[in-house]
């Protein structure tokens, strides 16, 4: 029991991290399209 409740832990922390990642690489992107947008605004 001890045991699967680890096992269950590490999958659910590996999941965390995962979902981190993804959204961090979201973000960036969002970051970059602001910033895209912004800029192209300042142009104008």
């Amino acid at each position: 029991m001890w045991i699967h409740s680890h096992s269950h832990t590490k999958r659910c922390l590996i999941a965390v991290l995962q979902s981190e990642a993804l959204q961090k690489s979201i973000f960036r992107v969002y970051l970059i399209g602001y910033f895209l947008v912004a800029s192209s605004r300042k142009v104008q």
